[in-house]
């Protein structure tokens, strides 16, 4: 009786025992589950929000690069106002404003305004730094709209400098070159608005700054003369174009000009030879 109460007892104690680890494992089995769940969402959202800073970040910058490419069509168009007059008109700046790039996607809202009020003052820096100039300011506004609405704007404020041409010693709106035979001085600033050709006899000096518009060709006149090539007959006989040219630097030293911004250029037009340049730097227009 006593043997038969204890087997009892211990076959419940183990089907307590069993019960119990039953519980235990189906506890630890949801737990995991949840931390899996857990780490799941987790992962998801941070894939999910990365994915949306990436897909920002990529229209963002596509917003700004169309906004530069609004600001710099507005610039080149202000600049071509004064291929044919030297104040730009309302109309004039009503044609800048209205002139938008085409980029799928996105649509601009341009302004040019008058920045202040134009004032007489030495330029800063460049290639006409300490001339005196009428500086009037402007302030170019672009905004670039994107079809999911992402949007930038870019602003570009600058001066348009008017330069008394008396400053120049020598100032020309096309081709302008110089082909002395003996030597040549010349003290006063050079500027031509076309294409440059310089070559000399013996030795050509500028005592102060040279600059053009279009390319500077050392190796060749504007009528095709070659260095070394004779310079005439009679009493320029025994000359030829092989002679020295020297620009001044800032410290008043010569540098001898030995070669230009194009290798090789012909009487019909700058079509160029020179590594690093495109091959035609004929100017488009008068």
């Amino acid at each position: 009786m006593i043997s038969n109460t204890l087997q009892s007892f211990q076959s419940a104690n183990e089907r307590t025992s069993r019960d119990s680890q039953r519980g235990t494992a189906t506890l630890t089995s949801v737990l995991i589950l949840a931390l899996l769940a857990l780490f799941t969402a987790a992962t998801l959202s941070r894939v999910s929000n990365e994915a949306t800073v990436m897909g920002n970040d990529y229209t963002s910058t596509k917003s700004f690069y169309a906004a530069q490419a609004s600001l710099e069509q507005m610039s080149r168009n202000f600049q071509k106002i004064f291929d044919r007059q030297l104040r730009p008109t309302a109309s004039d700046l009503k044609r800048v404003k209205d002139t938008k790039p085409t980029i799928d996607g996105f649509t601009f809202t341009q302004d040019i305004t008058a920045n202040g009020v134009a004032d007489t003052k030495p330029i800063d820096d460049g290639d006409f730094a300490g001339m005196l100039a009428l500086r009037t300011p402007y302030k170019l506004d672009a905004v670039a709209t994107y079809s999911n609405g992402a949007q930038v704007q870019l602003t570009r404020t600058f001066y348009n400098n008017q330069i008394p041409l008396f400053q120049f010693g020598v100032f020309y709106n096309d081709d302008m070159e110089f082909h002395p035979g003996p030597r040549f001085d010349f003290g006063g600033r050079v500027h031509s608005n076309g294409n440059l050709f310089m070559m000399a006899g013996s030795d050509l000096y500028f005592r102060s700054k040279v600059t053009a518009v279009g390319a500077i060709v050392r190796d060749v006149s504007k009528s095709g003369l070659r260095g070394g090539s004779p310079i005439g007959t009679g009493s320029d006989a025994g000359w030829s174009w092989n002679g020295n040219v020297w620009v001044a630097d800032a410290a008043g030293n010569f540098q001898a000009v030995t070669k230009g911004s194009v290798i090789g250029a012909s009487q019909t037009g700058l079509n160029a030879a020179a590594p690093g340049e495109p091959p035609d730097r004929t100017r488009e227009g008068p």
